[in-house]
């Protein structure tokens, strides 16, 4: 019964592709954009024809046309970008398990488990950035494939047919590595392929079997060949990262001391790929969430697990054991080939100065995770219990999905955080005056360098119109959160003008706008200089920058921002922060009476904010209008933290130097309540 699961190839692919599925659409399914996808997505919907061209011009110019294409397919929804990530890890599996049947045919076993292998590396974890890492994971799939198809015209005896194929072979070579030429590696590699499939079909001495590998391959060493010639001698690349003079002046100058310390980069990215990529990504992110998110990846990991146990056993049950077990030295053949595969593809990383870490630079893994996946495959069927060796290659998919679920919530739940700040911003300010700054705290999401993750919402929100020219500009920029950004912001450095790939921004540190969320469940709050309010789980430091929070960029004139649900969701129900924001909102331009009408519809409805300190502005309405009754009430809230009561004292006596004075019996009352005076 158990056999006419995995009897027929169509069941067999089904199988492949439901593991994967498993893994990764729970996630990707869900998800819009994540980090970095923020300004590809913004150049393409304001910038005019070739704004892809130019963003890549100085650094890998094929990506323009890849991304080109992808835009006149997608547009700007981001379901099919993350289905297409999804469809390419697939396709490399699928080409994996090719490439390891027409090199030992008899393995049949072995090709599905390498394949999944390769589809499923835990070690990277860009995959949940939609659009950015497309080039990437695009590449690591045709790599393969010309690799597989490399050694099927090995195999073939028509001419015709041969020669289709290592056209083919060479025509995905070039497009893999314009794509990424950080996998030049793996050109190597292929030689090694060759190498093994000769050898299996020519016996004889080591040296005549390596000559006749070498002559079969050069045909295909037009690839590294007509690339190398193409990136250094034809195109000129203004990027210091992707130019390999660059790179390689070190080696010129000081080639003992620019070796040692490849060597050292060497190690430690060589165990990152092939170890930590196990459990460094794992432990980050999956254990991370609440209780339920736990469980219910634990339980869809297992599933993938349970599937990858059942596939397997069920092509033991029909005789793919045995012919797996037929041919006894392919297991090493696959660890050589593995551990070659593995240090050619980490090669290029390091002689370019970089290292293969986690989370930011693990897309560098993904050439080399083809050798992996030979490695790991090899060893597994060194094993001689059937029933072991399904095991734990079970036991490596459940640390993959176990992964990718984990960085699946993370992103999602981040993009979630970011969409319901903007939601909120969008009730806060109706406009945001061209040529603003933007310093942003979100709950809970430390965004580094990633500015676009502030700007590109804001812009998306405020200045979605198209525009003519190129670079394309970005109306309202953003700064990090880090000390030198803060220093010169608290400094008032001058503006600084920013251009990178298809956009320029400026800096303007003088008209920055400060905002912070304190908690996922708390309300956005823009710092007013004049009277500004601080959450008890804010940040000391920001007491320092309300100065300097510039809130008459935040306008209220002109039709309301809309977001736009395909990347923020549905607006939300209009619960407590709605009406927050509207009240600070009406509080900023002075109108009291509106503030202290959107109190009484807070009243009717029964809400109540999750932070007392968002009670300010109904307590200043409510002041101002001498409504003592309210004083006390609001005081009955804001009194229970010091700090509060603190800010309501100074907030309530400084409304007066802004033309608001309170009358002499609501200020001896607030100077009772709030200002510890004797009544």
């Amino acid at each position: 019964m158990l056999e006419s699961l995995s009897d027929r190839t169509w069941k067999r692919l089904l199988w492949f592709a439901l593991i994967p599925a498993l893994a990764y659409l729970p996630g990707a399914l869900r998800l819009t954009y994540y980090r970095d996808d923020w300004y590809y997505a913004y150049d393409a919907l304001v910038g005019p024809a070739g704004v892809f061209r130019l963003m890549f011009s100085g650094d890998r110019p094929a990506r323009g046309p890849f991304f080109e294409l992808y835009q006149a397919l997608f547009g700007m929804q981001p379901l099919p970008y993350h289905l297409a990530m999804f469809a390419w890890r697939l396709g490399g599996g699928l080409a994996t398990t090719w490439l390891l049947h027409l090199l030992w045919p008899r393995a049949r076993l072995a090709g599905w488990a390498a394949g999944l292998l390769f589809a499923l590396y835990p070690g990277f974890t860009w995959w949940v950035s939609g659009i950015e890492y497309q080039p990437m994971v695009a590449s690591a799939a045709l790599m393969v494939l010309s690799l597989a198809l490399t050694v099927l015209a090995l195999r073939l005896g028509s001419s015709w047919l041969r020669s289709i194929c290592v056209l083919a072979a060479i025509a995905t070579g070039w497009i893999y590595l314009a794509l990424v030429e950080y996998a030049a590696g793996m050109e190597i590699f292929r030689l090694c392929l060759v190498f093994v499939a000769t050898n299996g079909a020519q016996p004889g001495r080591l040296r005549q079997r390596a000559g006749l590998a070498l002559r079969r391959w050069l045909i295909y060493s037009v690839i590294p060949l007509g690339f190398a010639i193409w990136r250094f001698a034809i195109f000129t690349s203004q990027r210091k990262a992707t130019d390999l003079g660059a790179q390689l002046g070190g080696l010129q100058t000081d080639p003992l001391s620019t070796g040692l310390h490849w060597f050292v980069n060497f190690l430690p990215s060589f165990l990152n790929v092939s170890l930590s990529a196990w459990v460094v990504p794992l432990m980050s992110n999956f254990f991370s969430g609440t209780l339920r998110d736990v469980v219910i990846g634990f339980l869809v990991a297992l599933t993938a697990a349970l599937a990858a146990w059942l596939f397997l056993s069920t092509t033991i049950s029909r005789g793919g054991e045995a012919e797996d077990l037929g041919t006894t030295d392919w297991p090493l053949q696959s660890i050589w080939l593995g551990l070659a595969g593995l240090v050619l593809g980490i090669a290029p990383i390091i002689v370019a100065n970089r290292e293969i870490t986690f989370p930011n630079f693990s897309h560098y893994a993904l050439p080399a995770s083809l050798g992996l996946a030979f490695a790991l495959t090899g060893s597994l069927f060194t094993l001689a219990q059937p029933k072991l060796r399904i095991s734990l290659f079970s036991a490596l998919v459940l640390l993959s999905a176990l992964t990718h679920w984990g960085l699946g919530r993370n992103a999602l739940r981040e993009e979630r955080t970011i969409a319901s700040f903007w939601h909120q911003m969008s009730w806060r300010a109706p406009s945001i005056a061209a040529g603003t700054t933007l310093l942003v705290y979100y709950p809970g999401v430390d965004y580094a360098d990633d500015t676009d993750i502030v700007w590109g919402p804001a812009n998306f929100l405020y200045f979605r119109g198209p525009q003519a020219q190129l670079p394309v500009r970005v109306s309202i920029s953003a700064l990090t959160t880090d000390s030198s950004a803060i220093n010169n912001l608290l400094l008032g450095h001058d503006p600084q003008e920013s251009t990178y790939r298809a956009h320029t921004s400026t800096i303007d540190y003088a008209r920055t706008v400060v905002i912070v969320q304190s908690a996922e469940d708390a309300c956005a709050r823009v710092l007013d200089p004049r009277w500004p309010t601080f959450s008890v789980t804010d940040d000391a430091s920001l007491r320092l920058l309300a100065p300097v929070s510039r809130v008459e960029n935040i306008q209220a004139a002109g039709p309301p921002a809309a977001a736009l649900a395909v990347l923020f969701g549905p607006e939300p129900q209009h619960g407590w922060c709605f009406y927050f924001e509207q009240a600070v909102l009406a509080s900023q331009q002075g109108d009291w009476q509106q503030v202290a009408a959107i109190q009484d519809q807070v009243n009717k409805l029964g809400l109540h904010p999750n932070d007392q300190i968002e009670w300010m502005p109904f307590l200043q309405a409510q002041a101002y209008l001498g409504d003592l009754h309210e004083v006390k009430q609001i005081a009955s809230r804001i009194n229970t933290e010091k700090l509060y009561k603190q800010q309501a004292c100074q907030n309530l006596a400084g409304m007066a130097d802004y033309g608001y004075p309170l009358s002499a019996e609501t200020q001896a009352l607030v100077n009772a309540v709030f200002c510890g005076a004797k009544p």
